[in-house]
Order: structure tokens, then sequence, then C-alpha cells
């Protein structure tokens, strides 16, 4: 259960980045400036969460530390909403051409954060392997049931024959 709650926050942080990013900025003019701006706005709010040098993807870490950072987020939420808020404003003021640029400096501030380096090392890159695996034998079963697929049964329809002939047979 405590797993699942501290998805809420990563979540929305992640959620909120990425919508920020799909409607953003100025190819000329300060698009650079304000991406870093805004990415270090969210790296400084993920870090007051919690998400620091301690933080772990483990189920240990989390059960021992999501409710504490799940408060830390609500406390924090009015804080994540206003750069979301300020970032879509930004991007108002943006043309399409100046939007997938800011979203691409964007992207490149978010990595270039010290955020990045906390979430990237917990990325567990020994399990690749077993992902892939996994990821194999679900394509083989879709395709199994796509290209074998259950008969369909029609649904069953109760008819009223009370009353009728059918219903009382020879009688």
């Amino acid at each position: 259960m405590k797993r699942k709650m501290l998805h809420i926050p990563m979540l929305a942080l992640l959620v909120g980045i990425m919508l920020s990013c799909s409607n953003k900025e100025n190819a000329e003019g300060g698009s650079d400036a304000k991406a870093k701006s805004f990415a270090e706005n969210y790296c400084k709010l993920a870090k007051e969460i919690g998400f620091n040098s301690e933080f772990k993807l483990t189920e240990d870490y989390m059960n021992s530390n999501g409710d504490k950072m799940e408060e830390k987020f609500y406390a924090n939420s009015e804080k994540l909403i206003s750069i979301m808020k300020e970032m879509d404003t930004h991007i108002k003021t943006l043309n399409d051409e100046q939007k997938q640029q800011f979203t691409k400096n964007f992207l490149k501030a978010v990595i270039d954060t010290e955020c990045s380096n906390l979430f990237l090392k917990e990325i567990p890159y020994s399990k690749m392997e077993d992902g892939i695996k996994e990821l194999e034998e679900q394509i083989a079963r879709d395709k199994k049931r796509k290209n074998n697929p259950e008969p369909v049964v029609e649904d069953y329809v109760e008819e009223d024959y009370a009353g009728t002939a059918e219903a009382y047979g020879d009688y």
C-alpha cells in the first residue's frame, strides 16, 4: 500500500513535467534560460519532497519513507501547481516551432539537473534482461491470442414462454 502511495508524488511530478513540456516555448531569446529555470524549480521541489541522495526505489525504502514523502508532496502541491501554471503561461506565448524548441531545451535541462542523477541511479539496469524476456513472452502470448481467437459465444437470452403452447408442451 505504501509503495502505491509513493507513486502518487512521483507520477504527479513526472506528469507535471511532461504536460508542461507538451505545450512549450521559444526557439529564440530566453528559451534555454527559461527551460533551465523550470527544470531547476522542478528539481528543487523534488528534493523538498524527499528525492535526495538517500532516496532508494526499493520496497523497504518506500515502506519506511513513503508516508513522509507523500505528506511532503501534498504540503508542496501548491508549489508544483504554481510551477506548472507559470510554465503553461509561458508556453501560451509561443508558436508551434518555439514550443518544440522549448520542449527540447527543457528535457535537456531536466537531464542536466542533480535530480536526474538521483532517479537514474535507481534504474535496475541488471534486470533489463529479465524485462526483455518478460516482454518477449507477453508479445508471444498476445500474438497467439490474436491469431487464435476464442470463439464468441452468443449471450443467452431467456424468453418468456409462460402462457404459450410451447410452455405446456403436449398437455
